[in-house]
């Protein structure tokens, strides 16, 4: 009986430390130069498959000059969404390419998306249900100097576990070949 108690609690903690979260997990926004100050857009994200209670499903692109896609005017063209990861561990990605976008003038835009729907219960994001995810990347729009941004070449199917170091090598590629640096923010 002693036995039987121990093996259940060592399983209760077992469960508890590799617990996952069934949520929306990364994002990413790719720019990318097609000539002078037009862009094209595209938007890949990534989801825990089951249970599916936070989906992707009608956010607001922002391009960064004061006019968006999507909402409730829009209908974001969500292509079908591509199963990866490992049996037990799927993950979904999902995409969408936005119409080539062409700014007024050259400047720096700070584009991003957001995704209203967020589940409840993410240890690292203090009251998660009521923060939308939100993702955004700085284009630098300059008719005479080619700039894509950069990409992820790794998707983040990688699992957290309590206690343990969590690494990701996301693999960015920059197509200019620009020097990249990373850190993390607040969550917006």
């Amino acid at each position: 009986m002693q036995f039987l108690r121990i093996f259940i609690s060592i399983c209760i903690l077992f469960g508890f430390l590799t617990s996952k979260a069934s949520h929306i997990r990364a994002g990413e926004i790719i720019a990318k130069q097609i000539s002078g100050n037009t862009y094209s857009f595209t938007f890949i994200g990534y989801r825990d498959s089951e249970p599916q209670n936070a989906l992707f499903s009608n956010g607001i692109f922002d391009f960064g000059d004061g006019t968006t896609f999507g909402g409730e005017n829009e209908d974001i063209p969500w292509q079908e969404p591509e199963i990866i990861g490992e049996p037990g561990d799927f993950i979904e990605r999902w995409q969408f390419t936005l119409p080539p976008k062409t700014y007024a003038s050259g400047s720096v835009y700070l584009v991003g998306y957001t995704e209203i729907y967020r589940n409840n219960d993410i240890q690292n994001i203090s009251e998660s249900s009521r923060t939308a995810f939100h993702v955004e990347t700085l284009v630098r729009v300059d008719a005479l100097i080619p700039n894509s941004t950069p990409f992820f070449t790794s998707e983040p199917i990688d699992q957290g576990v309590v206690g343990v170091v969590f690494e990701h090598d996301p693999a960015a590629f920059d197509p200019d070949g620009d020097s990249l640096v990373f850190y993390f923010v607040t969550p917006k």
